[in-house]
């Protein structure tokens, strides 16, 4: 009989350990959801409070009427991606990224390319970022398609890495307009690839 009694209490420690580290469990996820959905319900003017960007690149006033035109893309088990919408037109806009990395953030600044004319590009780092910014989080990669114009039939397409808290481009497409417009838009992965270090 002692045999079973012992086994018994053996059997309730067992069972309180494991409700133990559920109850654990279940706050911690409640902690971290109650951060997420706190950050969800920030006003733009307290977004700019924490990530301090130039107005005179990307105002204060939200471009998106529904909200502070900030968005969080998860990029990792420890980071994320904040991305601020800064304007937006007709068929693209402006967008500043910050990496947030265990807390600590840092505002990104990509290599970029003018294209004052057909076949020519000029070289350009800025943080203010212009066309339609795609998050790709398995590949720790960010896209960027700017069009020329709207029907998205010539532009640039820019693919960039995420490392060591920079971006750092690793594909350049470019695909000058034509004359007339094509009947619909082009893949991006079928423009002519280019090699950035021999832009200017």
């Amino acid at each position: 009989m002692s045999g079973v009694r012992e086994n018994k209490c053996r059997l309730r420690r067992f069972l309180a350990i494991i409700l133990c580290y559920g109850v654990m469990a279940c706050a911690i996820r409640q902690s971290e959801n109650a951060g997420i959905n706190a950050e969800t319900q920030l006003t733009r003017a307290q977004w700019h409070a924490r990530l301090n960007w130039d107005v005179s690149d990307c105002p204060l006033a939200s471009p998106d009427e529904a909200g502070p035109g900030v968005v969080m893309h998860g990029f990792g088990a420890d980071s994320r991606i904040i991305e601020v919408q800064c304007e937006r037109w007709a068929y693209q806009g402006s967008y500043l990224f910050y990496l947030d990395k265990d807390g600590a953030i840092t505002q990104l600044s990509f290599e970029q390319f003018e294209a004052p004319d057909a076949g020519r590009l000029e070289r350009y780092h800025s943080a203010l970022v212009t066309g339609l910014p795609s998050v790709i989080a398995d590949e720790q990669a960010l896209d960027v398609f700017r069009k020329y114009r709207g029907i998205g039939d010539c532009g640039q397409f820019l693919r960039y890495r995420i490392e060591a808290h920079a971006a750092v481009l690793k594909q350049l497409r470019v695909r000058d307009c034509e004359a007339l417009p094509a009947d619909k838009p082009i893949d991006t992965q079928e423009w002519p690839l280019k090699n950035p270090d021999e832009e200017k």
